[in-house]
Parts: C-alpha cells; sequence; structure tokens
C-alpha cells in the first residue's frame, strides 16, 4: 500500500484535524489544506503526504513563534524549550528558528541587553542578574561582559545603599541590631547582590 485516503477533515479549535484511512489524524494548518487542495476521500502517496506534512508542521511552529513574540522577545534557548514541550521536532524547532533570526524576529544580543535592563531597573543584582541571564540561555561570559557594561556600578554598593535608605522604617521598630542586620540582608540577599558587600553597606548604614 504506497498511498493514503483522506477519510475526513474536521475543523476544530481554528485547526483542521485531517484522518487517514491508517487511523492516524494530523492537526492541519487552513492554508496548506488550501495550499495542496486536501480534501475527503482524497487519494495520496505517502511520499507526498508526508512532505506536505513536514511543510504543514514549519507553518505550524512559524505561526506559534509568531504568538510568543507577540507577547514578549525571547531567547533562542526559550523558544526552543516552548516549541518542545509542544511536541516539535528537533527540525522544526531549528528550521522556524533560523527563520525568525533571519527575519530579525528574534536577536539575543538584543534580547540580552533588554533583559538586563529591565532586571536593572528591578534593582536586581549583578550577580543575580548574571544568573537570570543564563537561565534565559545566555552564555556566562555574554551576561558578565552586558553586566559590566551596562551596572555603572559592578559591585552594586549605591543600588544596595538606595534600597537601604527605602528601608529606614525598620529602625523605628524595637528590635535588637542583630535582628534587624538579618531582616536586611535576606531583602537584599534575595536581590541578588554579594554577601560581602551586603554586610559592609548594612554595617555603614547603621552606623
Amino acid at each position: 500500500m504506497n498511498s493514503l485516503e483522506i477519510t475526513n477533515i474536521v475543523k476544530k479549535s481554528g485547526k483542521y484535524i485531517v484522518f487517514l484511512n491508517n487511523n492516524l489524524s494530523y492537526k492541519f494548518h487552513y492554508e496548506i489544506l488550501l495550499k495542496h487542495n486536501l480534501k475527503p476521500r482524497m487519494t495520496i502517496s505517502y511520499d507526498s503526504f508526508y512532505a506536505i506534512l513536514n511543510e504543514n508542521k514549519l507553518k505550524l511552529c512559524f505561526d506559534q513563534a509568531l504568538v510568543y513574540l507577540s507577547i514578549r522577545m525571547h531567547s533562542i534557548y526559550e523558544l526552543k524549550q516552548k516549541f518542545y514541550k509542544k511536541g516539535y521536532d528537533k527540525n522544526t524547532i531549528d528550521l522556524t528558528i533560523s527563520k525568525c533570526c533571519d527575519l530579525g524576529f528574534i536577536d539575543d544580543d538584543l534580547f540580552a541587553e533588554n533583559y538586563l535592563t529591565e532586571l536593572k531597573y528591578r534593582n536586581i543584582g549583578s550577580y543575580k542578574a548574571v544568573q537570570m541571564l543564563k537561565i534565559k540561555g545566555i552564555g556566562k561570559e555574554i551576561a558578565e561582559n552586558l553586566v559590566s557594561k551596562l551596572y555603572n556600578d559592578p559591585d552594586d554598593r549605591e543600588v544596595i545603599m538606595k534600597l537601604l535608605e527605602r528601608k529606614k522604617r525598620i529602625l523605628s521598630k524595637d528590635l535588637e541590631k542583630n535582628k534587624i542586620k538579618e531582616k536586611l540582608f535576606r531583602y537584599l540577599y534575595t536581590k541578588g547582590f554579594n554577601k560581602t558587600i551586603i554586610y559592609e553597606q548594612i554595617d555603614k548604614f547603621l552606623k
């Protein structure tokens, strides 16, 4: 048996399900159905159908990329992970990522710079910023270079002191000095600052 028969085509959630006589079914993009004039009771060779199927996967994957990118910028790594979770194969993912890069829709350098600017605005420490960039798939060397470029105060001393100034109200509470230091340390450490510099700035703040 060198051919397949399309037994039915059903619309579901904006996509079309193509049912075959071998009891398999596939989700199709409407544009691919129209382009190849696929319809019920149509007989098609295995080779032709699976060539169309690969074209269809690329179309669905690319459309999904546009949905993700319309919400926010993504790194290449982020998009790949989302596509794998959707069940796309490596070849389809690689071709989709390549197309997005060629069109300028994804750019890891631009993504990293924008993401780091956001982290800096949120007063995230330089050490934690590097770790968060790495989680997004940005290489350690690139992340560290960007941090040293965009963070005017690589040791975070100025930022830490500004954050401590916002916490002045804690000084009015009836707490022992060690308890105050503990609370301030936890607050700053969760923002990703270096432990030694945190203690140094807290001691300066509490003098």
